[in-house]
Order: structure tokens, then sequence, then C-alpha cells
């Protein structure tokens, strides 16, 4: 099997793939394998709101905290993997980064680096086979 590697050389804003708690729209990276035509991985790191909405927790910082998602996907269309999907999986990283900010910039910095870090490392952190798991 051949490695996974980056679509492109930096990553791109994906939106708010994170729902309720997101703050920032998502830094993307897509990964490709040659060897899998039909698996596509999207790797999405955003700024997330710490504690929001539970009173009990104090507000003071860190107020902000950065989410990861792996999104697996076997499609027939790898240009548009969401439009041509036929399975897929998606695990969170609710620790992809131990700090915490006070300042929403800040962890979108930190959320931007945790993309690069797929585009530098994506042949040494992703390991999926393209087949479908649970």
């Amino acid at each position: 099997m051949t490695t996974w590697h980056a679509i492109g050389t930096e990553p791109v804003r994906n939106g708010v793939p994170g729902g309720d708690y997101e703050v920032t729209d998502a830094w993307n990276v897509r990964l490709r394998n040659d060897a899998l035509p039909n698996a596509v991985v999207d790797v999405d790191y955003w700024v997330d709101r710490l504690h929001y909405g539970n009173p009990e927790v104090p507000s003071e910082p860190p107020e902000y905290g950065i989410t990861g998602m792996i999104q697996f996907t076997i499609c027939t269309g790898p240009d548009d993997p969401g439009g041509t999907e036929t399975w897929g999986g998606i695990q969170y990283d609710n620790d992809a980064d131990p700090l915490g900010y006070d300042d929403p910039d800040k962890a979108d910095k930190a959320a931007r680096f945790q993309a690069e870090r797929w585009i530098a490392m994506a042949d040494k952190f992703m390991i999926w086979d393209g087949r479908p798991f649970r």
C-alpha cells in the first residue's frame, strides 16, 4: 500500500463541521492514497468554546480549546466525496491540543498548526486501509 498524502500545501477553511460550540471555521486538510482511489480522508481542526452553557463551570480562562475531527469516506467520486459517498466514518479528537486558550485568535492559530502537522506527516499519521470500520 502506498502512503497517504495531503492534497495541497496549506490547510483551507472548511466551514463549521463542529456544530454548536464551534467559534471559528475549521482548518481542513484532505488526504488521499494513490493505492486506494475511492478513499478520502478529511481532517478538520477548529476552536470550541469550553464549558459552553454549563453554569457550574467557571467562565475564567481557558475559555477556548481545539477539537479535531477525522472523516473517513469511501466514495465513487473522490473529487466530491460527500456527494458520492458509499460509506463514511468519523473519529473525534477532543484532546487535539492539551492547552486551553483565553484568546480565540491564539486558539485559531493552534488549530491551524494541528492541521499543518497532517500536511507534513500524513504518511506517518494515517494508517487507514480504506475499508469500512465500526
